[in-house]
């Protein structure tokens, strides 16, 4: 069996052709089932983010999956405008299970280092779980990269500074108001990006923190944390004429702010231009709105220019993490090697076991109880020195790639106990 990774990322297409191609929960549990039910996918995940969609699939080797993933999104999101098939990569094997380590890291994201994308990373293979999508391979795969993960966050400075999608927007909000003490943010939407940009508006005593979300329950409970204050997106005229800068990043499906729509919003305000920071994909707002005289709009690309303060110290991180995450990958390759050797140790101490059992049946009657026990310590120290022997041979082999599937077969054969008894 192979891991295989069908995607498309911000380093791939632009913001555009992404969000053609970005899914929704609900759309990600009914790929995650169809798929599934493909005869030709044994395990699957999916993890989508502002940044990525990536298809994670286990199958048989030597399959090219392509076809089935560009069947399944043309058939969910159709031939869109945006949709550049080319722009898709396809990775096998150590390739594609490098890649979600290097992801789950941060060394794939637009800003490096960030924080979010351990916790996406662990949400797409908790979605996999529940669906019963992710078998023992991918199970194993996901844990490996979590480990990298962690090791990379606990062992270097890759995490340090503006290192967050997040923290990265409300840099660029502070720039532009020249400060937040006695600015007005607004912030729709309380996913995981709107929920940490908040908290750091709190901490950098924000002059005003406006909490606008679908469910008002969620918006004033966020909004009670930090201080701040809940309305509903159903109305937010208002909150965008007045605000000093907006960070939006919500799930919705569609656009939610229109150019014309946001021109009548804007029109008499009096304040200076007004910055917005979509991180929203699909787009919250229109591209159209940019190009307003009372609005500076920037999107989840434009972080990179926020963070370049910061990047010195953490690309000094990205060698050691890099190093991190080539060793986890071996001991993820270590692991998957011993399932080919696992079953060949079995056969041999199986083998062992069941002649020194039965020799020792048959000669029961020659000794008494005393020497009976006797001879059974010893027969059993024998087999396990004669055992640890064996095993660290063909781990040995083994680790120099000397066992291909003609050579572990000859093995099994040559270990597989005929029912002789020793001595016939």
């Amino acid at each position: 069996m192979q891991v295989v990774l069908f995607g498309l990322n911000h380093k791939a297409a632009a913001i555009d052709q992404l969000e053609c191609f970005a899914l929704k929960n609900e759309e990600v549990m009914a790929s995650l089932q169809d798929l599934h039910s493909h005869p030709q996918i044994d395990e699957i995940a999916i993890l989508t983010t502002c940044n990525r969609t990536e298809f994670y699939a286990v199958c048989a080797e030597n399959v090219d999956l392509r076809p089935v993933f560009r069947a399944h999104l043309r058939a969910l999101k159709g031939e869109s405008p945006g949709a550049a098939w080319e722009h898709f990569y396809f990775k096998v094997g150590e390739v594609a299970k490098r890649h979600l380590f290097t992801v789950a890291c941060g060394l794939d994201s637009v800003v490096v280092g960030e924080n979010e994308i351990a916790g996406q990373v662990k949400g797409a293979y908790g979605t996999a779980c529940r669906a019963g999508t992710a078998g023992t391979l991918l199970h194993k795969l996901f844990h490996a990269a979590f480990r990298a993960s962690k090791r990379a966050k606990n062992e270097t400075e890759i995490n340090k500074g503006c290192c967050s999608t997040a923290a990265a927007a409300v840099d660029l909000a502070e720039a532009f108001c020249g400060g937040l003490k006695g600015a007005s943010v607004l912030i729709i939407g309380v996913g995981e990006i709107g929920s940490i940009g908040a908290r750091i508006l709190a901490n950098r005593q924000t002059g005003e923190i406006v909490i606008a979300n679908r469910t008002l329950e969620k918006a004033a409970a966020l909004a009670a944390e930090v201080g701040g204050r809940a309305v509903s997106v159903y109305g937010l005229r208002d909150e965008l004429a007045r605000a000093d800068a907006v960070i939006s990043a919500t799930d919705s499906n569609h656009c939610l702010f229109e150019a014309t729509d946001m021109a009548a919003i804007l029109k008499n305000r009096e304040k200076a231009p007004l910055l917005i920071v979509d991180l929203a994909v699909p787009r919250d707002f229109d591209p159209g709105v940019g190009a307003l005289p009372e609005v500076v709009l920037k999107n989840v690309y434009d972080l990179k220019e926020v963070v370049t303060g910061n990047l010195v110290k953490r690309e000094q991180s990205v060698d050691t993490v890099v190093r991190i995450i080539a060793e986890e990958l071996q001991k993820f390759i270590d692991w998957r090697e011993s399932l080919r050797i696992n079953p060949v140790i079995q056969a041999v101490k199986t083998q062992v076991e069941t002649i020194r059992r039965e020799e020792l049946a048959r000669m029961r009657d020659r000794f008494d109880e005393s020497a009976y026990f006797q001879v059974e310590r010893l027969t059993r120290s024998l087999a396990k020195k004669y055992l640890q022997a064996i095993v660290l041979q063909l781990k040995h082999l083994q680790g120099e790639n000397c066992l291909d599937a003609q050579n572990i077969s000859l093995i099994e054969e040559l270990f597989t106990y005929r029912g002789k008894a020793v001595g016939d």
